[in-house]
């Protein structure tokens, strides 16, 4: 095991295996939802998440991960913040976008191939294998996929990676982005059911 510690804003930072945990004195903890939820039987995981106080989040979730297309949002890669002394639970900002986007798309043949629209199976802890099906839990999406997304918009999100993505792809990732955030409201009277 590799480990290695140093200090960042007076916190000790510890290194474990290449995963950084900031010790806070042994009163904040971080858990995996998925432990947090299985304590719990009988509970599905978006009303675990709801009674917690965390359905503007986990709704925000299931929206950005339709938006991008994440594949990979298993319990591990949603985890709760626990506080002893103050005896709270928080839930921790998103991380963990790797295989979404057009994360298969090697070659600008494979980008122009690349349908937007698909609704990929999808690794989900909370709601179903489907990006698509799981905007159905949203109850209010108008508070999420509010106005139009703008050119400005599309300058804030590939802000300097001109020089780390392909313009095939910033093209592509835009037109999924932009179609993708039109989706609901356009669609706003259907259930999707896959």
């Amino acid at each position: 095991m590799s480990q290695s510690s140093s200090l960042l804003e007076g916190r000790l930072l510890l290194t474990i295996l290449g995963i950084e945990h900031l010790e806070y004195q042994l009163i904040h903890a971080k858990i995996e939802i998925d432990h947090q939820i299985n304590a719990k039987p009988g509970t599905s995981h978006y009303d675990f998440c709801v009674k917690n106080g965390w359905q503007k989040y986990i709704d925000t979730m299931l929206a950005v991960d339709f938006l991008i297309l994440n594949r990979d949002r298993h319990g591990a890669n949603i985890e709760v913040l626990r506080n002893a002394r103050k005896r709270s639970l928080r839930i921790a900002p998103f991380f963990d976008h790797g295989l979404s986007l057009l994360c298969s798309c090697y070659s600008e043949e494979q980008i122009k191939k690349f349908d937007i629209m698909e609704d990929k199976p999808c690794q989900n802890f909370i709601g179903s294998r489907s990006t698509l099906e799981n905007l159905n839990l949203i109850q209010n999406k108008a508070s999420i996929f509010k106005n139009r997304l703008t050119e400005n918009d599309r300058d804030i999100i590939f802000k300097d990676l001109q020089n780390t993505l392909s313009a095939e792809h910033m093209d592509k990732i835009w037109e999924m982005i932009d179609t993708r955030w039109r989706y609901p409201k356009e669609n706003a009277h259907r259930t999707v059911v896959i």
